[in-house]
């Protein structure tokens, strides 16, 4: 008698620089259904042609999975993807992997502090609303 494997959860990556691809390329070797986006549409041929489903807008790669990874270069640009998308976060697990300091993850877009999880702090939590 075989088990049923218990299927892995969808994973959304955003953002395919070198960290990025690389983690994308790990999930789909894991296993998981991938969606990939990034604002060079090119830089999803090569993860599409290894199994993963290219997005046409982030806010399709949002909507594709419960766990989204950022890999972005900074986070102004984590803002110009996201901020516009922050309804369509709730309840999706996001792990933020920018690179910047602790100073500016910690800050909003109107450079106050975030006194709450949100899309502007490093790591991984669920969003909620």
């Amino acid at each position: 008698m075989s088990a049923n494997p218990t299927p892995k959860p969808a994973v959304s990556v955003i953002g395919l620089g070198m960290m990025g691809t690389a983690l994308a390329v790990a999930f789909l070797r894991a296993g998981h259904q991938v969606t990939v986006w990034n604002r060079s549409l090119s830089k999803t041929g090569p993860l599409a042609a290894q199994g993963a489903a290219p997005a046409d807008t982030a806010a399709d790669a949002v909507a594709a999975s419960p766990l989204v990874v950022v890999c972005l270069s900074t986070y102004d640009t984590v803002r110009a993807v996201l901020e516009p998308l922050s309804g369509q976060l709730t309840g999706k697990t996001l792990a933020n992997l920018t690179n910047g300091t602790p100073s500016r993850r910690a800050t909003s877009p109107s450079g106050r502090p975030r006194r709450a999880p949100g899309i502007w702090t490093a790591g991984s939590w669920p969003c909620r609303r």
